[in-house]
């Protein structure tokens, strides 16, 4: 099987500074390798009109990517390309309908709001000068959360949406700006962020679309006088581990992970969508309106805390560190030692602050994210069960049916089938 890969929106030569890529392309290969396929990446240096028109599409067996909604003609061009060899969109929904692999951006949403909300916050604006379907569907997201908590939603407080028409407002079609229309893209956004902070009054608190949106929009705030979080707190989406180092921010944002942000499951989306290729061209019946939305986690730090800054709220610090940790090794044997010498603590100690941060054991937390990740590989992939196993993290088969069968009351071949059923 030979696999083609569009991360259309990337160069490749600069992509593996993006965490959020490198999680994403490393999911991806070590689905390639687990089919044992063949693959070949073709980045924004690629013509998309050349290869529709030359038909080197046809050589593949299916595609994986992600393309932007404009201009049209790459939406044109994947439409017509994706009619004619097995496909699956991640990340960015294309048009209906479409195999898809990608993050609960509603979820995500109500994560997000329902923290702010519970640290006092009542006016929350939205930041998203961005023409892409996850920036729509992030706002739609937002827009229903607050309808769920009373808050109030406000055009003044919303940027790149037009509350009214539900759609992008003319402030994100960027190059049909006389101002903006030559000017490189993040000096554009830039740029948004100061027709931003100039509205008055301010949110008292703002999720941008992305964390490197998030943190152009802490650098202009900072240049305006404006502290994070006293003046207006923020947060992002994704969780790409942006540090801020390559950012005009204040040397207290970088001591420490400060931006509040939402982690996505980049390699999960990545090797899910692998293999729902795989599925498709060993003939297995995939509906052509296929979605698997994967849930988000919600990591707070301090650009957001408000009441938890002078309450007792646990070790944020360490329980952020802790679960990222486990999202990240949860294959690996070993942790509990691992992350009790990353913190420098005694395994005793360790056990203890954990169970006190987590509310359960370490144990416990670690088999409960690999069985929800044995979990979804079961309902959204057809890979065999003893794969699944040993791909969550687990080594033992009558173990890992014990607590598969404990959590979700069945074993899990029969999960899969009431699954793939419903």
């Amino acid at each position: 099987m030979k696999i083609l890969f569009l991360p259309n929106t990337y160069v490749i030569e600069s992509a593996f500074n993006i965490p959020s890529f490198t999680n994403l392309h490393r999911g991806i290969m070590d689905a390639i390798r687990d089919i044992d396929a063949g693959i070949m990446i073709y980045d924004q240096h690629v013509d998309l009109k050349e290869l529709y028109r030359s038909g080197a599409y046809m050589q593949f067996d299916g595609i994986i990517g992600k393309v932007d909604l404009a201009p049209s003609w790459k939406r044109d061009c994947w439409d017509v390309i994706r009619s004619k060899v097995p496909s699956v969109c991640i990340i960015e929904e294309h048009r209906e309908p479409c195999r898809y692999v990608g993050v609960d951006e509603t979820a995500a949403l109500d994560l997000l709001v329902g923290h702010l909300a519970s640290e006092g916050f009542r006016r929350i604006g939205f930041f998203a000068p961005a023409y892409t379907s996850y920036c729509l569907k992030r706002y739609r997201g937002y827009r229903d959360a607050l309808a769920v908590r009373g808050l109030p939603l406000e055009q003044r407080h919303v940027y790149g949406i037009d509350i009214a028409k539900d759609s992008f407002s003319t402030e994100v079609y960027y190059r049909r700006r006389p101002r903006a229309k030559d000017m490189p893209y993040w000096d554009f956004i830039r740029m948004t962020v100061r027709e931003y902070l100039k509205r008055t009054p301010l949110p008292e608190a703002v999720i941008c679309c992305t964390d490197a949106m998030a943190w152009v929009f802490m650098e202009e705030a900072a240049a305006n006088g404006l502290r994070i979080p006293e003046h207006v707190a923020v947060c992002g989406i994704d969780d790409g581990r942006y540090f801020g180092e390559r950012y005009r921010v204040p040397d207290a944002y970088l001591e420490k992970p400060f931006l509040t942000s939402v982690s996505v499951p980049y390699y999960d989306i990545g090797s899910m969508g692998v293999y729902m290729l795989a599925d498709i061209a060993s003939g297995m019946d995939i509906p052509a309106d296929r979605k698997i939305l994967l849930p988000p986690r919600l990591a707070v730090r301090r650009s957001t805390v408000k009441r938890s800054a002078v309450r007792p709220h646990g070790d944020v610090q360490f329980y952020n560190s802790a679960a990222s940790f486990i999202e990240e090794h949860y294959r690996e044997s070993g942790l509990s030692e691992k992350l009790s010498n990353r913190f420098e603590m005694s395994k005793k100690y360790f056990s203890q602050k954990f169970k006190r941060e987590f509310g359960s054991t370490f144990v416990t937390r670690v088999n409960d994210f690999r069985l929800d990740k044995a979990a979804r590989y079961l309902a959204g992939t057809h890979r065999p069960v003893i794969d699944i196993m040993f791909g969550s993290g687990f080594n033992s088969v009558p173990n890992f049916n014990t607590l598969f069968r404990k959590k979700f009351g069945c074993t899990p071949s029969v999960y899969r089938k009431r699954r793939l059923q419903s």
